[in-house]
């Protein structure tokens, strides 16, 4: 089947000095904001009336991402991201990101997974057959790193802490931003980690909305390379997000 040329859609960046860490390397939110970025003006070609919104009245969310890299881009260097997005399944979309370098190289991949929710209920929404906009998906779609499934953090814990969802943390959606959640991750880890170490590979699975006023309860578990970060609403007892990944000397 031949595939529709707006199934896929790529864009260049600058990396800018607000989206590098201490090592003046992209920073873990910083990618995860650009993923985001790449894929609404994805969306914005796909439906220029934004449909999904005023006519069903939903929106995108992040369910869970996957980011791999073989090096981390520094200061001023131009990245190429690409995306597209396979057919719905279930209730869910699957997008995959890749990232090039002006010579070709490909630097790193993520894996995604996207699913829309009602602005009102906040119940999982789903796409009418008729709507028109799923023609427009990948026709061959296979994940470009593991496929993002769920995490089982079994490993010891190391550290404690307790953070207030504030005004700063929200998006237009009145939930805490995606990006939000990866900077609480990196926060946790902190500086000795993250000067000494390469974040080479991360996941963050979303698995509740974190919304102003709540207080969340984020614990560290980590043996070797490998860690593993959970948020816990204190009030209600529920687990928001949990994440992982690898640091390794680059």
């Amino acid at each position: 089947m031949e595939q529709n040329p707006l199934s896929q859609f790529a864009e260049w960046t600058t990396i800018g000095g607000y989206d590098v860490d201490v090592r003046g390397r992209w920073k873990t939110a910083a990618i995860l904001r650009q993923m985001s970025l790449t894929a609404q003006n994805h969306c914005q070609i796909v439906d220029p009336d934004n449909i999904v919104f005023t006519r069903y009245g939903m929106f995108w969310v992040l369910m869970r991402a996957k980011v791999e890299l073989g090096r981390s881009p520094a200061e001023g260097e131009k990245v190429e991201v690409l995306t597209k997005a396979s057919a719905e399944k279930g209730r869910v979309f699957n997008r995959l990101f890749l990232f090039r370098t002006e010579k070709g190289e490909q630097i790193g991949a993520a894996s995604t997974i996207w699913l829309l929710l009602n602005m009102t209920t906040r119940s999982i929404g789903r796409l009418p057959d008729d709507s028109g906009l799923t023609r427009y998906v990948a026709s061959e779609f296979s994940w470009p790193t593991a496929e993002p499934r769920s995490i089982r953090c079994n490993l010891p814990v190391t550290e404690t802490q307790t953070r207030r969802v504030r005004y700063s943390d929200l998006d237009m959606n009145r939930h805490m931003n995606n990006a939000r959640y990866m900077e609480w991750v990196v926060d946790l880890l902190g500086l000795p980690r993250l000067q000494a170490a390469f974040l080479r590979e991360f996941q963050i699975n979303y698995l509740k909305e974190a919304t102003w006023g709540m207080d969340i309860e984020t614990t560290l578990m980590e043996k070797g390379e490998d860690f593993c970060v959970r948020g816990k609403d204190l009030a209600g007892g529920a687990v928001l997000f949990e994440a992982c990944g690898k640091l390794t000397p680059e």
